[in-house]
């Protein structure tokens, strides 16, 4: 009989401990609660017993209790909420501080001792190049809300009200023939 009852209790928690395992998502909530209330029920009890023999409703004293649990949970909380903001914004202002000392004063003692054992850093890459200027066009929104298309020839150009003007782009000095007109958004030159 006491083998039948083992052989019971350990079929039953092998199988909780799969479904628990399989659907974790969903059985999460239900797990929680069933811990809440394990270990609010003998809080329950206490205050359904109640003071000098006085009985308390069970459905009154769950409330009480999870009253006044709830309402230390939430005054903690708010209690605690803004020394923890308040700490926060310090370590925002503190850390470009804390940044720089860790890069002047960390990472070449780390590096010291990392060299005393035999251990060298890699060395530090040189800037990537300048990208080579291509064919390709990009466009940029200036501030007075039209949009300006750089042409990697050297041409840049520029959408206005009335329509487009191609202009030369930076670093060409002098004007060229391309600063004398423009193009309507129809194609037709301007003529400016």
């Amino acid at each position: 009989m006491l083998w039948r009852r083992r052989l019971f209790l350990g079929a039953s928690a092998a199988i909780a401990a799969v479904v628990m395992v399989v659907a974790h998502e969903v059985m999460l909530p239900f797990v929680l609660a069933a811990l809440i209330a394990f270990v609010l029920t003998p809080l329950v009890g206490r205050v359904e017993r109640g003071a000098r023999g006085a009985r308390v409703p069970r459905a009154l004293a769950i409330v009480l209790v999870y009253a006044v649990v709830l309402g230390s949970i939430a005054t903690f909380v708010r209690g605690v909420t803004p020394r923890i903001a308040q700490e926060f914004r310090t370590l925002s202002a503190e850390l470009p501080t804390l940044a720089e000392d860790a890069r002047a004063k960390w990472v070449p003692a780390i590096t010291d001792r990392l060299s005393a054992f035999g251990v060298r850093p890699p060395p530090a890459s040189p800037p990537a190049p300048e990208p080579a200027p291509t064919s390709a066009f990009v466009a940029r929104p200036q501030p007075d809300g039209s949009l300006a298309i750089d042409v990697g020839a050297g041409a840049v150009v520029v959408e206005t009200k009335t329509g487009w003007r191609i202009e030369p782009g930076p670093g060409i000095g002098g004007h060229s023939q391309l600063s004398g007109g423009g193009y309507n958004r129809e194609g037709t030159h301007t003529g400016l």
